[in-house]
C-alpha cells in the first residue's frame, strides 16, 4: 500500500476514535463536548479539505472512479453543513446529539466506501505521482489548520469551520474549455 493511502487510513482511524469518544460524551450528556468537538474538527476539516482539493481531483482522472468521487464530494458538502449546525447548537442538547449522530453515521459509511472502493482506483498512478499527492495533501492540511486556529481574538472552541470547496467544478471547467463537455478527459 502506498504511503498516501496509509496516511489517509491512519487519519480515518484517528477520526473514528475521536468520533467514538465524542459519541460517548454525547450519550452521557457530558457538558464538556466543545473541547472534544474542536479536537474532531481540527482533524476532520483539514482532512476533508485536502481530500477535496488533492485526492479527489486525482481520482476524477479515472473514469470508473467518477461516480464514487462525486458521491464523496457530496458527503463532504453535507458534513460541512452539519458541522456548521453543530457549532450553532451548543445549547440544545437533544438537537446537538441528533446532528452529531447523523455526522457520525455519514462519516463511518463514507470512510468505509473510500477505503473499499476509491483506493483501488489509485493503482494506475506511479509512485512519484502518489508521493507528490501525499506531500500536497499534508501541506494543504497544515495550511487549513493554521487558517482555522491562528486567530487570537477568539477561543478555538468558538471557531467556525471554513466552507469546504467544490474543486470538481474546476476539473469540469477545464475539461469543457478543452472541448470535452462531459469531462471524460478531465485532469
Amino acid at each position: 500500500m502506498h504511503e498516501l493511502l496509509s496516511f489517509l487510513e491512519k487519519q480515518h482511524t484517528e477520526l473514528r476514535k475521536l468520533i467514538s469518544e465524542l459519541e460517548e460524551k454525547t450519550t452521557r450528556r457530558d457538558g464538556n463536548k466543545a473541547e472534544a468537538f474542536t479536537a474532531l474538527k481540527k482533524l476532520l476539516v483539514p482532512h476533508m479539505k485536502s481530500e477535496e482539493e488533492i485526492f479527489y481531483p486525482l481520482l476524477l482522472e479515472n473514469e470508473d472512479a467518477r461516480l464514487f468521487t462525486y458521491m464523496a464530494y457530496e458527503v463532504h458538502r453535507m458534513a460541512s453543513i452539519i458541522i456548521g449546525d453543530i457549532d450553532e447548537e451548543r445549547n440544545n442538547e437533544e438537537r446537538w446529539a441528533a446532528q452529531f449522530r447523523v455526522l457520525r453515521q455519514l462519516f463511518f459509511d463514507h470512510i468505509d466506501q473510500e477505503e473499499e472502493d476509491l483506493y483501488a482506483f489509485l493503482e494506475q498512478f506511479d509512485a512519484g505521482r502518489m508521493k507528490g499527492a501525499l506531500e500536497a495533501l499534508q501541506e494543504k492540511q497544515r495550511s487549513v489548520v493554521e487558517e482555522m486556529f491562528t486567530e487570537s481574538t477568539s477561543t478555538v472552541a468558538e471557531r467556525k469551520s471554513p466552507e469546504l470547496s467544490r474543486p470538481e467544478h474546476e476539473v469540469i471547467a477545464r475539461a469543457e474549455a478543452a472541448g470535452d463537455p462531459g469531462g471524460e478527459q478531465a485532469g
